[in-house]
């Protein structure tokens, strides 16, 4: 009889550990597939222009020539 118990709670444990599994795969590739369609319903023009806008926020857009660097800011190069 004591056998037979022990089988019985075995193979709950099992199954619940199975199922516990399942879940926490399932939960862990949705989110994934989640921020994978997220980052699908951005193109590469709208990714760039916040990229560049973020650069024109605060100084400008970074350059390097004979005279120095500086910032371009507005179509304008502020030297250092």
């Amino acid at each position: 009889m004591a056998r037979f118990k022990t089988r019985i709670m075995f193979k709950l444990v099992k199954e619940l550990s199975d199922q516990f599994k399942k879940s926490l795969k399932d939960e862990l590739l949705g989110k994934a597939d989640k921020k994978h369609k997220d980052a699908k319903k951005k193109n590469y023009r709208q990714v760039s222009q916040e990229f560049a806008k973020s650069f024109t926020k605060n100084k400008g857009v970074r350059f390097y020539d004979k005279k120095g660097s500086g910032y371009i800011k507005g179509g304008k190069k502020k030297y250092d």
